[in-house]
């Protein structure tokens, strides 16, 4: 007599998306599983062990737009030559874009986004001083 089960016999759980399977076992041959030993070998949290036996599985890209991309035709206008404020540093043109564009970033994130487009890192790093300090 063959009886099939529809129970999983060659699980194998190499990590944290492989818990998922468990589950099916846990449910169907009512067996209770060890999180805490679980991870201990993961070398996670056992609540991540729950969280993941529960079916949880890790977004792969975070869904944000750059809150300075379309100040990036403005940037790029105020940085020419053509006009006639000329800004010596990055805080001077962050400034001016907050009182004046009502830019509500903050002055970090603005510096990474000027550094992230080399034609902008460009136009402050061109006025350093190359020589070395006495």
């Amino acid at each position: 007599m063959n009886v099939k089960s529809p129970v999983p016999t060659d699980l194998s759980v190499h990590g944290l998306e492989d818990l998922h399977r468990l589950k099916a076992l846990m449910e169907t041959a009512h067996l209770k599983i060890n999180k805490s030993q679980i991870a201990r070998e993961l070398g996670v949290d056992r609540r991540t062990v729950d969280k993941y036996l529960n079916g949880f599985t890790k977004s792969r890209k975070r869904s944000s737009t750059n809150c300075l991309d379309p100040c990036r035709d403005l940037i790029r206008e105020l940085l020419s030559g053509e006009q006639r404020q000329l800004f010596h540093y990055r805080r001077s043109l962050w400034q001016y874009l907050c009182e004046n564009h009502h830019y509500r970033g903050s002055y970090p994130n603005f510096c990474h986004y000027l550094n992230l487009i080399p034609e902008f890192a460009g136009y402050f790093n061109k006025r350093r001083s190359t020589k070395p300090r006495a």
